[in-house]
């Protein structure tokens, strides 16, 4: 009895000492699981149409500098209907979409397009880092630049990052687009 006190105890002190390390405001809550304990976490409203899509969003603003805001995000339409699990991100020079993958909201997809002639290899991979570390957030920028640097050269065969799942198109050394997959 007195085991089941204590480990209740430490369960208590562990899960109010924890904190929500988020840039991010109150408006939206999820619940995490740490040792069994349900904690809420307050996850700044980004995209309402999507609980996964606004995760994804707020934990790109944890790791990423600036920020993306909810003016930035637009709901795509398929064949002329609206489709809630992907969305455009707005960019001055290149097309992002990020699509929620399944129905549980742990595979998404980034696709990183190049819609223009002023936009440079340097460009996409700027985006190619910022959403490689939303997927892994362990990843390096020297591991990071070892894998674009063989993806540019045609040495890199395979098609992972680590778990990061890259599918992309190299038209005579330029990068035409990347599709990044994996859970979060």
């Amino acid at each position: 009895m007195r085991k089941v006190i204590i480990l209740l105890l430490c369960l208590v002190l562990v899960s109010c000492g924890t904190t929500n390390k988020s840039k991010s405001t109150t408006e939206h809550t999820l619940e995490n699981s740490f040792f069994g304990v349900k904690k809420k976490v307050k996850e700044k409203l980004i995209y309402k149409k999507d609980k996964s899509i606004n995760s994804f969003l707020n934990k790109y603003n944890e790791i990423n500098d600036p920020d993306i805001t909810s003016d930035m995000v637009s709901m795509k339409k398929l064949e002329g209907k609206d489709e809630p699990s992907i969305v455009d991100i707005s960019n001055e020079k290149l097309g992002i979409w990020i699509q929620r993958k399944n129905m549980f909201g742990n595979k998404m997809a980034v696709a990183i397009l190049n819609n223009s002639d002023n936009v440079t290899n340097d460009d996409i991979k700027d985006q190619f880092q910022k959403y490689s570390k939303v997927f892994d957030d362990s990843l390096t920028n020297k591991e990071i630049d070892e894998y674009w640097d063989k993806m540019l050269s045609g040495k890199n065969k395979g098609k992972k990052l680590k778990n990061i799942k890259v599918k992309r198109i190299i038209f005579y050394g330029k990068v035409i687009y990347l599709i990044l997959e994996g859970k979060i």
